[in-house]
């Protein structure tokens, strides 16, 4: 029945989904500088590296499109989990929520998967096609590295912090410190290695 909604609901609004898409202008309020520059700071050193990272998760963060194929993918990454961790509780129970086991242990990294992967595909839609020529005019082959590594800073900030955190705190929760460091620790470096390969 839930399979059968979603192909209603995503056939229903796909028309409109796609004209959003292609003819919205996005637009959105200032965002605040204080706290958000001193944590650019703190990623990287390089004023093109944080200068890049700044303007990538601005224009994510206004951008009604980005966000809604990001939700996409993430809506994707849930339905994974979901569909491993109810069926272990409605047959064991929630006790099987005390011990670790693989489906548990999996769901942050299928979100970082998820979350990677549309950041990444998300980089490729421009928000507007003709604001591109101040990236090509300055983009120099002395400044890709510090470009990139802009957009690294920002995947960390945004995809692979969080999981990481949210992973050690539940981890915690329901298992213990020493197991939920582990599995922070665990899920944050497989994040970095991930968000690296992604930028290759």
């Amino acid at each position: 029945a839930a399979m059968l909604m979603t192909v209603a609901l995503l056939a229903s609004s796909y028309r409109r989904l796609v004209r959003m898409a292609v003819e919205t202008v996005d637009t959105g309020p200032e965002t605040t500088r204080g706290a958000f520059a001193a944590v650019m700071r703190f990623l990287t050193a390089q004023p093109v590296s944080r200068a890049i990272a700044s303007f990538t998760l601005r224009t994510l963060a206004h951008s009604r499109t980005h966000l809604m194929l990001l939700a996409m993918y993430v809506g994707v990454a849930a339905a994974l989990v979901l569909t491993a961790i109810v069926p272990l509780v409605a047959r064991r129970g929630v006790s099987v929520l005390t011990k670790p086991d693989a489906a548990l242990l999996s769901a942050p990294l299928v979100f970082n998967f998820f979350a990677l992967l549309a950041m990444r595909v998300l980089f490729a839609i421009p928000t507007e096609i003709k604001a591109n020529w101040v990236f090509r005019l300055h983009a120099v082959d002395g400044q890709i590295a510090a470009a990139i590594g802009g957009v690294r800073a920002a995947l960390l900030l945004v995809v692979v912090a969080p999981i990481a955190l949210a992973s050690g705190v539940i981890g915690t929760v329901l298992w213990g410190a020493r197991i939920g460091l582990l599995h922070a620790t665990f899920t944050g470096a497989l994040g970095v290695l991930l968000a690296d390969i992604a930028l290759i």
